[in-house]
């Protein structure tokens, strides 16, 4: 058992470092956002990271993981997550079926060199639990840190919301989408941990950007946000560049996310063509920039993730940073303002989509 536990604590998910080189790439590249808006981007990307690394599990399981894992580690000195965390979070889940256990081995065996029957895992799962419980029996008393955090947190949600479903949901509401949010807020503060800590129960309440914009509306004008148009024209003029975004998962995953935020995939791709034009398959660090064509948080670089994560990050930035454009602006070139510090971003930007549009348009013989 040991063998393995020590596998999974050898591969970190989230690590201190990294938070720290995000929270300085998020200041760097978006000095014009204030510290909440940088806040969120930061706890959605963190939120990503560990979505990808549940993938096994269904939706309500990682909700449950992310929870125990949030309310784990957000109090401690140094923020971070390896594989053994998180299978320490799924041995404190009250229940356990067949599908959670199959889950769990599929992703365990993700780290083994070795591949883990179902029983093994069942063994492995029942042994630690037993080994956590005895030594939670000799423990001479729980955290008081612990106990103070969680019961500030509750009283402050009672005082606004007496109902207690809705105190409850406000709790889960407030570590799944603040919790990450207060973890960057606390970087800032010079204070003792304990202080820290309680900015938990005095941040504002505000929804992620992505829970407050649906797909009926959005800050982007008309002509930015999502229409029909012909992929298979797409997918060709990209082969045409011999762009890596004209393969899977990379061209599916951008059209995708930009239908669930409401907006043009063709300005998506437009900006991969100004940042890194389209990623040439023949560049030697193709594979790499595919994932952040977009170049957020400095360049593919410093910030390099899935394809999927940067799609989404990309998406709520634009809407965010459209929102104030004035009616006879450019919005392009208004959000250029805040994405880039290359003041004519936006006409490679602009070059490109007009001329997607044009090679997309839908004609009555088109094929989408």
């Amino acid at each position: 058992m040991e063998l393995i536990l020590n596998h999974l604590k050898q591969h970190t998910i989230i690590s201190s470092e990294y938070v720290q080189k995000l929270q300085q790439s998020l200041k760097e590249e978006y000095p014009y956002f204030t510290t909440l808006q940088r806040a969120q981007l930061f706890a959605q990307a963190l939120h990503q990271i560990l979505d990808d690394a549940l993938m096994p599990f269904d939706d309500n399981l990682k909700k449950h993981l992310k929870y125990t894992l949030l309310k784990k580690h957000l109090h401690k000195d140094v923020f971070s997550i390896n594989a053994f965390d998180i299978f320490d979070a799924y041995t404190h889940l009250e229940e356990s079926d067949t599908k959670n256990i199959i889950s769990l081995a599929k992703w365990i065996n993700h780290y083994q060199t070795r591949s883990l029957s179902l029983d093994d895992v069942n063994a492995l799962t029942t042994s630690f639990k037993e080994q956590t419980e005895s030594q939670i029996l000799s423990a001479p008393s729980i955290s008081k840190d612990f106990i103070d955090v969680h019961s500030d947190v509750l009283n402050y949600s009672h005082h606004f919301f007496p109902n207690k479903n809705t105190c409850l949901r406000l709790v889960f509401l407030l570590f799944m989408t603040l919790g990450f949010t207060s973890l960057y807020t606390m970087a800032h503060i010079q204070e003792s941990r304990k202080a820290s800590i309680s900015q938990l129960s005095n941040v504002t309440i505000h929804l992620p950007i992505s829970l407050e914009i649906g797909t009926s509306a959005n800050y982007m004008r008309h002509a930015l946000q999502y229409q029909d148009f012909d992929k298979k024209a797409l997918q060709a003029w990209l082969e045409q560049r011999n762009s890596l975004l004209a393969t899977e998962p990379y061209f599916s995953t951008i059209i995708e996310t930009a239908k669930d935020f409401n907006i043009s995939p063709l300005l998506l791709f437009s900006i991969t063509g100004q940042e890194q034009n389209f990623v040439p398959k023949n560049h030697q660090y193709a594979a790499e920039i595919a994932n952040n064509p977009f170049n957020l948080f400095g360049s593919w670089e410093s910030y390099n993730t899935s394809i999927k994560e940067a799609a989404r990050i990309v998406s709520r930035t634009l809407i965010n940073l459209g929102k104030d454009c004035p009616e006879d602006e450019d919005q392009i070139k208004w959000i250029n303002k805040s994405y880039a510090a290359d003041p004519n971003w936006h006409i490679g930007v602009t070059y490109f989509f007009n001329e997607l549009q044009a090679v997309t348009a839908l004609s009555p013989t088109s094929l989408n």
